[in-house]
């Protein structure tokens, strides 16, 4: 705006009309708190019911009044403004806060490169000093170390009946029974380093090398089926599609589409700036992918078309897993890992720890994802505890206002929060308790689940 003219000199409508143009909650609620002219606008129902329509949830809608005389449009500007309110706080509380980890792995003396969910509670981990890792997640124990490689582990990938395909420096591929320990086979025809791999039907699997090429393989006989050529740079992500449609992507920065079958590209998806170095299969005919630009997209990939792009990393994305409920997390050169609703682009948590740059991530049982870094280490995240725990204090902060509606609005919240953890709060007893016992309730708990998890 130009020097010496006032915020209040423009209309509600020209304000609303500015407000419009934040990209987040977030900087919505910041206006609102540093000036009091946007507060007003916000604070008017109507402006607040479009303004933040998707972020409330329904039954705040419902509750707009039929009579719009001035005392029901001011309780429901008040109602709209304490929802959003908190919505905004949680958001920021995300960005600002560590994220409960459940264990950390030790025991890689180098860099954590790969990471796969395998069965029974396990996992495996890639390392740049060319060894593979069985750990049991749990209890951090470590159940066995698979030698062979001469370079560093780039990929793995987890394969039927127990086995898993490793990819390496070393320009070979090597499937392994985790349990013995055993190589089973050794797939060689990559002319250099092979960086990714995925896991097809019927006992095959795709492989990507730094030499432009992409490798369909039948792991149990190790022979060749296919040789995917087109990506003019070192290929360096790989994922399994649907009707045997494979995803790559390159540092050539495009994502190609390819018929596995016939080895022909069907798509090439462009509009990423830099190296694409991740891909995350979706739901839907979708998938994600990150790359050293520091954003996300998300594809259509049988049109190409580019839904939506995420962005929030500081630095380049390094790593991309797929969660439940329409989320997927990332990884980060900026140390960080965050989790997102990929249909609207918004992240609601964002994970701190790890002392080096976060390079792989495996989706675990129960709400919890684990990633490896540069700094040796493995941690393990637990999402649900995490997102419970915030709302919870949330909860408690609101009931300690004493504020009538947001008083209220914390019951109703503590209502809907999983049985098992209310009963934890307030016992077996069973009985409604007040709002200041369920305060003292509620930092109870909070300070017991605190104590468990140092």
């Amino acid at each position: 705006m130009c020097n010496n003219v006032s915020l209040t000199s423009f209309s509600d409508e020209v304000l609303s009309y500015c407000l419009a143009f934040l990209s987040s909650p977030l900087e919505t609620f910041a206006c609102a708190e540093t000036c009091k002219v946007f507060r007003r606008v916000l604070q008017d129902p109507i402006i607040a019911s479009v303004l933040f329509h998707k972020h409330f949830p329904q039954r705040v809608h419902s509750e707009f009044p039929k009579i719009l005389d001035d005392e029901s449009l001011q309780a429901y500007g008040q109602r709209c403004w304490i929802v959003y309110t908190n919505l905004a706080h949680r958001l920021d509380y995300n960005r600002a806060h560590c994220i409960f980890t459940s264990r950390t792995l030790t025991g890689h003396t180098d860099t954590v490169t790969c990471l796969a969910r395998l069965e029974d509670g396990q996992i495996a981990s890639g390392s740049a000093v060319g060894t593979i890792r069985v750990w049991n997640y749990s209890t951090g124990g470590c159940l066995q170390t698979l030698e062979g490689h001469t370079e560093p582990v780039a990929c793995l990938a987890r394969l039927e009946g127990g086995l898993i395909a490793s990819g390496s420096w070393d320009c070979t591929i090597r499937v392994w029974n985790y349990s013995t320990g055993g190589c089973l086979q050794t797939l060689i025809g990559h002319t250099d380093m092979v960086t990714c791999l995925a896991r097809l039907e019927g006992g095959q699997i795709a492989s990507g090398s730094a030499d432009c090429t992409i490798m369909v393989w039948d792991y149990a006989t190790g022979g060749c089926l296919q040789t995917l050529t087109g990506h003019t740079n070192d290929v360096a992500c790989l994922a399994c599609l649907d009707g045997g449609q494979i995803a790559s992507g390159s540092d050539d920065c495009t994502i190609r589409i390819w018929d596995s079958a016939t080895g022909g590209c069907l798509q090439t998806l462009t509009g990423h700036t830099d190296h694409v170095s991740c891909l995350a299969y979706l739901e839907g005919g979708q998938i994600a992918s990150g790359s050293y630009d520091e954003t996300i997209r998300v594809w259509d990939y049988a049109t190409g078309g580019c839904l939506q792009t995420l962005t929030g990393h500081t630095d380049s994305i390094t790593c991309l897993s797929r969660l439940e409920g329409g989320q997927i997390a990332s990884g980060s050169t900026d140390r960080t890992i965050r989790v997102w609703d990929y249909a609207t682009g918004g992240y609601s948590q964002t994970l701190t720890g790890h002392r080096d740059f976060v390079l792989c991530l495996a989706r675990l049982e129960g709400g919890q994802i684990a990633s490896g870094s540069i700094d040796r280490t493995i941690r393990v995240w637990d999402l649900i505890s995490a997102k419970h725990d915030y709302v919870l204090q949330e909860i408690a902060g609101e009931l300690a206002s004493r504020n009538e509606q947001q008083v209220q609005f914390a019951i109703e919240r503590y209502a809907r929060m999983p049985v098992g953890i209310r009963k934890k709060i307030e016992g077996e007893v069973g009985l409604s308790p007040t709002p200041e016992y369920l305060e003292k309730a509620i930092r109870l708990y909070l300070a017991r689940t605190s104590e468990g998890k140092k």
